[in-house]
């Protein structure tokens, strides 16, 4: 080793504990294996750093959700040559609708109606885009209907409208 690259280095090291206050951070690998298993049980893993880490990257995400769509019973893609906010969401097993309370200002209502018999093990709506993901549990499903009900202000609505977001039910 070089007697300058020495030096730098003891030079680098001694400024480090000037900077106590500054957090090292360490960017952790996340392999196609991780984000398989993130994707089949989100609830287990949404709230951890590798979780987020995922919507850091455009690759990553694009994983995570065509691993997201293979194992999902319905799937809602993008709205094509949509440009504005979206009510009525179709795709090839039914419709997703939303609605706005006509008694209660700011409460919206999401419809899923289904066109074939499903099993009751449809739990979770997850909607999301490049860097934003969210879940909504839906209630349980009567004659291949359900509906939930939502604040206006909640992010999903904001996303659910959103033309450019996929959606995944499961």
């Amino acid at each position: 080793m070089k007697k300058e690259n020495i030096i730098d280095s003891f030079v680098s090291i001694s400024h480090i504990k000037d900077h106590k206050e500054n957090v090292f951070k360490t960017v952790k690998k996340i392999s196609f294996k991780d984000i398989y298993k993130m994707s089949q049980n989100i609830e287990k893993f949404q709230k951890t750093n590798e979780f987020k880490l995922i919507f850091e990257s455009k690759n990553l995400t694009k994983v995570f959700y065509s691993f997201l769509k293979t194992n999902s019973k319905f799937f809602i893609p993008k709205a094509v040559a949509a440009s504005s906010e979206m009510t009525v969401r179709e795709f090839d097993s039914g419709k997703l609708t939303i609605n706005k309370s006509n008694k209660n200002n700011g409460t919206i209502y999401i419809n899923i109606i289904l066109n074939e018999t499903m099993d009751k093990s449809i739990k979770k709506l997850y909607v999301g885009n490049e860097d934003v993901f969210e879940s909504l549990d839906l209630l349980e499903f009567i004659d291949n209907q359900t509906q939930v009900m939502i604040k206006q202000t909640n992010r999903i609505y904001k996303l659910i409208i959103d033309p450019n977001v996929e959606i995944f039910i499961r």
